[in-house]
């Protein structure tokens, strides 16, 4: 059995305050007050202007007239902004919000602190705040509040004012937190500590929002860990080139604005990407026809294929436009005894006033190419002269694939091939897998890989280079972050699923949890019917309370030398590296991989709770 402890909890006057909100280091309403500012001026707006300088405030770019743009601070911090510390963010009006910004570290007990560097407010010793004796000299933490490290009081196993907690006591060395939690503090969640000062360790706690990447965070406004957009892959599995991150109010990674010309995909300010044009057309973009395109920056439509019929200048498939005949005459045209040639409203040649012009009497005759007769289509094939799309040549100088085959007439029987179609219109047609940006609806994945961006080559046939193949071994990850609740069996389920049907031939298990007592956890993983505990309550064998270090971050091998259940490192992660599990995995040899696989974790015994943070299934198949 366990020893219990009864504490005497304490609490703080409400006087005594941090402002350190950056480093996530705040005890929660219940007990001591933060400033909302941490100074004067403080909160939304900074220094900067307003926003009406014509910018577009959430495209994540700092334009004329905006602080900032989701995660792109432009350089700016609390720093720069007058403050000591703290984590500085974007406004939705995009103007720097200084709100959690702290006057905490600039060496001036301010309001709301309990000391700042030297400055203890007069008090010198742990006497002076009822701590411990006159000989025992104060200190302060950089969070702006008194280190009890030298007082007496601190480490006797109770607590009394101005403690927080205490460090471990009885024979299983956890701490003493008088009942409180990250979220009985005032945060989303996390895992609490004592320090050895007798304050609260508040760097597993974690509060989206804050402007300071904590916990299980991804990010926190605009604090990403150091990361940039080239830290990730684009739809093509190359690294972005350019662009900003931006923080989810999850406080998840959004890589919504980091750009990669070329991927096939409109991402951060690009206008459009390769045959991806959103929807756009010459038709949309003002002119009467012809094929749109992006052009080499993504920044702009590439309309030099397009067509205006009517603005006088011969472009795209027209004929003539207005007076420009593009120097074609009757006789140019085949009518040997010359005429009148004009331009008709589709700007296509009007050969009804050239000589002999026998056109629209349906009987290809004379200088007819076709003659379909008034009415122009439908055609026989004798009106065609038996020719098709085929028989004639594309813009793109190579034969026309597919598509119906017309003829101006009764206008000058030569034959239209606006309905015609090629490889290289953008448009899938025909015998054509797919054409520019037009996959059909076609992806990496339905066509056998994992993932991956499908292309289109230059033969309107599908270019799979950037597709991935199932790799061997498959490694497959989920990152759910769920609270594992203490002392209750029901624990938390999280399943993925596998699509390829290999056969398995061997399984490890990678599992990455953020626990204070990992001694309490008991870990399973089922699929087709067979479970296997791969973690059972780990820790030096023998011991009445388990392992009572912190933390999991361990891969689940057969062929691993060490065992989960004699494992306890001393920092964390207390499971780490390759360990054997309780349960052989070998069970899953000879299963299909596909369908779903579970993972089941759960805290068996009372004090602390968890997350689960991350766990992959590594599959080597035949």
């Amino acid at each position: 059995m366990r020893q219990s402890v009864v504490a005497l909890i304490v609490l703080i006057p409400a006087t005594l305050a941090c402002a350190s909100c950056a480093r996530g280091e705040r005890p929660g309403a219940d007990q001591i007050q933060y400033p909302s500012t941490g100074g004067s001026g403080a909160g939304i707006g900074g220094n900067g202007p307003l926003p009406d300088g014509g910018g577009v405030c959430g495209n994540g770019v700092i334009e004329p007239g905006e602080d900032c743009d989701q995660g792109d601070l432009g350089g700016r911090t609390c720093m720069t902004e007058g403050f000591a510390s703290g984590g500085l963010l974007c406004s939705p009006l995009c103007i720097v919000d200084t709100s959690n910004c702290s006057t905490c570290g600039n060496g001036v007990l301010d309001a709301e602190e309990e000391c700042d560097g030297t400055d203890l407010g007069g008090r010198t010793s742990c006497a002076d705040i009822g701590a411990g004796t006159s000989s025992e000299p104060l200190l302060c933490s950089d969070t702006c509040r008194f280190d009890l490290t030298n007082c007496s009081g601190c480490g006797d196993g109770v607590i009394a004012a101005p403690e927080d907690c205490e460090p471990g006591y009885g024979p299983n060395g956890k701490p003493d937190l008088g009942g409180k939690t990250c979220s009985s503090l005032g945060f989303d969640g996390g895992e609490l500590d004592c320090s050895k000062s007798c304050r609260f360790n508040l760097n597993g706690c974690y509060t989206c929002g804050d402007a300071t990447r904590n916990g299980i965070e991804q990010c926190d406004g605009a604090d990403f860990g150091g990361k940039g957009c080239n830290d990730f892959a684009s739809a093509t599995g190359d690294p972005y080139a350019s662009g900003t991150l931006s923080c989810t109010s999850e406080c998840t990674i959004d890589t919504s604005f980091c750009m990669l010309c070329g991927d096939g995909r409109i991402t951060g300010n690009e206008v459009c990407d390769s045959g991806e044009l959103s929807g756009h057309t010459c038709i949309s973009e003002g002119f009467t026809g012809g094929v749109l395109q992006c052009d080499v920056g993504c920044n702009d439509f590439d309309t030099s294929k397009c067509s205006l019929c009517g603005n006088n200048t011969v472009e795209g498939s027209e004929q003539c436009d207005g007076p420009n005949l593009d120097y074609q005459t009757c006789t140019s045209l085949g009518f040997t005894a010359g005429g009148s040639l004009s331009c008709s409203t589709d700007c296509t040649f009007d050969t009804s006033g050239c000589a002999n012009n026998t056109c629209g009497d349906g009987v290809v005759n004379g200088n007819d190419q076709c003659d379909c007769g008034n009415a122009g289509t439908p055609c026989t094939s004798a009106q065609l002269k038996g020719k098709s799309c085929s028989d004639f040549m594309s813009p793109a100088n190579k034969p026309y694939t597919g598509g119906t085959l017309k003829c101006f007439s009764p206008n000058n029987c030569q034959v239209d091939v606006s309905d015609c179609t090629w490889c290289g219109d953008a448009v899938r047609n025909g015998p054509e897998a797919c054409d520019g940006g037009d996959l059909g609806g076609q992806s990496c994945v339905g066509l056998g890989y994992v993932s991956g961006s499908l292309k289109c080559s230059a033969d309107c046939t599908y270019d799979d280079s950037a597709c991935e193949a199932v790799p061997n071994p498959l490694l497959v990850c989920r990152s759910p972050n769920l609270p594992i609740p203490d002392d209750d069996l029901n624990g938390v389920v999280d399943t993925l699923t596998i699509s390829n049907p290999g056969t398995v031939t061997d399984v490890n298990l990678h599992v990455k949890a953020t626990h204070g007592w990992v001694g309490d956890l008991y870990i399973e993983l089922s699929h087709g019917g067979v479970t296997r505990a791969v973690v059972d309550q780990p820790g030096v064998p023998g011991s009445t309370y388990g392992c009572d270090g912190n933390d999991v971050d361990a891969t689940l091998d057969d062929e691993a030398s060490a065992t989960a259940e004699a494992a306890c490192n001393a920092s964390s992660p207390a499971l780490g590296g390759q360990l054997r599990p309780n349960e052989s995995l070998s069970a899953f040899d000879g299963q299909s991989m596909s369908g779903t696989w579970q993972i089941y974790a759960a805290d068996l015994a009372a004090y602390l709770d968890g997350t689960l943070v991350e766990w992959c299934v590594e599959i080597t198949w035949q």
